[in-house]
């Protein structure tokens, strides 16, 4: 596939693609039953053909994965709304940000955007580009859930100006077969001393052997933003750039840290800054039979080691810690041009979309799972999405972080945070240097961004 492929069309109906898609999830008259509740979803056929022709552009990224079910479901919509015309405008990922930026600058913005989360805040400091969602009566959210829309789905405002396309969160998962066989007990929640028990009995039996394997350089950030969002509760804010740790905290964080690589709950620095192996061999050679993870990759993961059952669990837990520490966030979100001259079929087509069994027949988990309930429900029965995967992501909204709302975004930050935890893997720091590395850099940047703000 070209991953720059770049795509614009005005869909026209294609039964044999849309029948096939909805095969799973037919009624009785050979059609799917139609959830959601917008207006257009209610509308007779008759009462649509009648209305006045519109014509609407919906932009996203991804794959031809997701623009082959996507270009689908615009397909089905047109044959139950014949009065709307959607302009499909699809590409790779590359590029799209600015594409975007550029399209609201010239006020010339798609009707319907997918968008990350992350550029919320960045599209909606200056203006106001992006429809207040909770003013569209088309649209129900009564199937999303309410801490999902609070934390990721505001503008910088606090206007509701994207709506979750999916859900994704860290979720432990591992190799039950291996584990059976290592006769450690999965059951129950986890915590890290049990980690730590676990990892030296995988050593015991296998001198490669360690907990889980490091997916990437970025796998030891991840790890440790999970263990100090537990301890402290706190995350770095966008909104008074506050430093809200103390250094003991920090430097308890860091000695975890040092403690699970040390005692092979992660492997040596060496290996988890080498460059990164899909599949990696630990995991498909049952060396490493655990792995904290997206419930995006469950599906992947468990495509790598075929021969073998998995299990899912919530991630450990420190005990007497603040906060569960699990990022649950939209894989990406969907928002309505505030200037569109057509905001109001723009929303019912957005309702239908997210929320109505058809698409979610069609849709299934191209955006990772719905992140519309009855949406889920619906793909799920109509065996769009595996059931392991629907199982993660209801541990995960159980499990979710209670600090989110309003994150700090910065690369700058993020690159410092990544410097100092990898110094100290490397044995170049201790955990009392590593805080005051982080307290001093990380501060001073914060009164950087403090200052650009006045």
């Amino acid at each position: 596939m070209n991953n720059r492929m770049v795509g614009k069309a005005s869909v026209v109906c294609s039964m044999v693609v849309v029948l096939a898609a909805l095969a799973a999830g037919c009624g009785a008259d050979g059609m799917p039953d139609t959830g959601g509740s917008s207006a257009s979803a209610s509308a007779s056929g008759a009462d649509a053909s009648a209305s006045k022709p519109v014509t609407l552009r919906f932009m996203w990224w991804g794959s031809e994965i997701r623009h082959k079910a996507t270009l689908a479901a615009i397909d089905r919509y047109r044959q139950k709304y014949p009065h709307v015309t959607i302009e499909a405008e699809y590409q790779g990922y590359e590029g799209y940000l600015d594409k975007i930026k550029t399209q609201i600058a010239a006020k010339q913005a798609p009707d319907i955007m997918q968008l990350d989360q992350t550029w919320l805040e960045e599209l909606t400091s200056k203006s106001e580009p992006l429809a207040d969602i909770s003013r569209l009566t088309e649209i129900d959210t009564s199937s999303f859930d309410e801490k999902l829309l609070q934390d990721f789905s505001l503008s910088s405002s606090k206007k509701t100006v994207g709506l979750p396309m999916g859900t994704n969160g860290y979720v432990l998962i591992y190799n039950k077969t291996i584990t059976d066989k290592l006769g450690i007990d999965t059951s129950g929640a986890w915590d890290w001393d049990r980690v730590l028990a676990a990892a030296q009995k995988i050593r015991d039996n296998n001198p490669k052997g360690t907990f889980t394997y490091c997916v990437d350089k970025s796998y030891p950030p991840m790890l440790f933003d999970i263990v100090h969002t537990e301890r402290t509760g706190a995350r770095l804010k966008s909104g008074d750039l506050a430093m809200p740790w103390t250094k003991e905290e920090l430097v308890e964080s860091y000695a975890l840290m040092k403690k699970l690589t040390d005692n092979h709950v992660l492997p040596s620095a060496e290996e988890c800054y080498a460059p990164s192996q899909d599949p990696n061999p630990k995991w498909v050679n049952g060396d490493a039979p655990f792995i904290i993870e997206f419930t995006s990759q469950i599906a992947k993961l468990k495509g790598q080691i075929p021969n073998s059952a998995i299990g899912i669990a919530a991630l450990p837990q420190l005990k007497n810690g603040k906060d569960p520490g699990t990022l649950v966030k939209p894989s990406m979100v969907l928002s309505i041009n505030a200037n569109s001259k057509s905001t109001g079929e723009a929303a019912q087509f957005v309702n239908w979309f997210l929320n109505d069994k058809e698409a979610a027949a069609i849709l299934g988990d191209v955006r990772s799972v719905p992140a519309s309930a009855a949406a889920k429900d619906y793909a799920m029965q109509a065996g769009k999405i595996d059931k392991d995967v629907g199982a993660a992501v209801d541990i995960v909204l159980k499990h979710q972080s209670k600090a989110i709302t309003g994150l700090l975004n910065n690369s700058q930050i993020g690159a410092v945070q990544d410097e100092v935890l990898q110094k100290l893997l490397f044995n170049k720091s201790t955990p009392e240097q590593a805080a005051n590395d982080y307290l001093k850099r990380v501060g001073d940047k914060l009164n950087e961004l403090k200052a650009q703000k006045k």
